[in-house]
């Protein structure tokens, strides 16, 4: 694995602007690839093959289906629910017209994958490959989604552990493992208490939101802290969140404690792991988890998945989906 996550091993650009002109170099386009896209090589293939066959092998010993999600879609699917996309998107329009996008979002098109073949609310679970693109990935903006999902499954208790999701994770972290040999840790967040700690504080879903959003753009510790100190009204509300975001391990009162110890049994179930941690503070995806975020990483950093509750996110983009699990590795 390369520096930027890829499975794909550096390789030196053949092609260089010469010196002469700009319009030299451009005679040369028709022999490069747009910046970000890449020729794969067979070291590339051959672990791209692997996880391939192994995402087939879990899928058909713990009954899923397996899916390849197209490259394509229509706009109104990725912005639906979430508007997620920002500057993500390679998107243009059809000779009528619609607004279509290169797939920057494995999750909505599951969601469009579930709508257009089941009914009647029931529970499917589903292994998938996608292929997604994009444009502020500047490195590498062409790449590859596996993953397994759960739609509609019961199970989670509320105020107890998210067995689905556990299951997921270790499924993930198996197929990670299995097909590559990476050792894999997780860092585990909890946007979903974070969300209803702030909701409970300030009571006003609009001013919640605008909140969530801005501490999901703090740059720095102390950013975070001074927004929820200005912002929230005094009381275990704001204290809880000034603790989890100064990354105080020490829990200043009871709703950080729950924090930390949802995350902590979370954790002890991640059979495959090698290690996990806890990071309350980490916001990345707050808009649309519902419960607990995992980021998947190697032993050095490198982060290759992630995975978390999608509820909120499910409901919002059809009625019909009320339940919603998914984690996934990216090559």
């Amino acid at each position: 694995m390369n520096s930027e996550g890829s499975f794909e091993r550096e390789v030196p650009q053949k092609i260089s602007p010469g010196a002469e002109s700009a319009e030299a170099f451009l005679d040369l386009e028709y022999l490069r690839l747009p910046k970000g896209f890449h020729v794969r090589d067979a070291n590339y293939l051959q672990t791209f093959s692997e996880i391939l066959a192994q995402l087939r092998h879990s899928a058909s010993l713990a009954g899923l289906e397996t899916v390849m999600l197209p490259s394509l879609g229509y706009a109104s699917t990725f912005i639906r629910g979430a508007e997620t996309t920002g500057d993500k998107t390679f998107d243009f329009e059809d000779r009528k017209g619609r607004r279509l996008m290169l797939s920057p979002d494995s999750t909505p098109a599951i969601f469009r994958w579930y709508l257009e073949n089941y009914s009647n609310n029931q529970a499917v679970d589903v292994a998938w490959f996608a292929p997604l693109f994009r444009y502020r990935n500047f490195q590498n903006r062409g790449f590859h989604q596996f993953g397994f999902a759960y739609l509609n499954r019961p199970g989670q208790q509320p105020g107890g552990l998210d067995w689905p999701l556990i299951e997921a994770s270790n499924l993930l972290v198996n197929l990670i493992q299995s097909s590559t040999g990476i050792e894999v840790t997780a860092e585990i967040c909890c946007p979903g208490k974070i969300k209803d700690i702030v909701n409970a504080a300030i009571g006003e879903p609009i001013l919640s939101k605008m909140v969530l959003r801005n501490l999901q753009k703090a740059k720095s510790t102390e950013e975070k802290i001074k927004l929820v100190t200005e912002t929230l009204p005094a009381g275990e509300q704001r204290e809880a969140l000034a603790g989890i975001f100064s990354g105080n391990l020490t829990p200043v009162n009871k709703l950080h404690e729950q924090c930390y110890q949802e995350m902590h049994e979370f954790g002890s179930k991640l059979t495959d792991c090698a290690k996990y941690q806890c990071n309350p503070g980490n916001l990345h995806s707050s808009e649309i988890i519902s419960g607990l975020g995992i980021a998947f990483k190697t032993l050095d950093g490198c982060i290759i998945g992630d995975g978390g509750r999608y509820d909120i996110y499910g409901e919002t983009f059809d009625p019909k989906i009320h339940s919603v699990i998914s984690c996934l590795l990216y090559t």
